[in-house]
């Protein structure tokens, strides 16, 4: 064992758990990093709109279609297109 005199109490610490310590450091920092980066959905409400217009009808006739999945929005788009 490596002895750390920088610890408290002067205590022996094992130089292999500390390594391993930093590891899981290093990766759980990497890791919130990527976390912080979020993709940009459309809203419910923006995809009504963008299949009123796909559909030719007027503003806010398919209002009630946002209560839906945002997938169900989705395929009545693709179908539409």
């Amino acid at each position: 064992m490596a002895k750390n005199n920088s610890s408290f109490f002067a205590l022996p610490i094992d130089q292999s758990d500390y390594d391993l310590y930093n590891i899981f450091h290093i990766k759980e920092k990497e890791m919130k990093k990527v976390e912080k980066v979020k993709k940009v959905h459309k809203t419910k409400a923006t995809l009504v709109a963008e299949l009123e217009v796909a559909m030719r009808l007027d503003k806010g006739f398919l209002n009630s279609l946002e209560r839906a999945n945002a997938e169900t929005i989705k395929r009545l788009m693709e179908q539409v297109s």
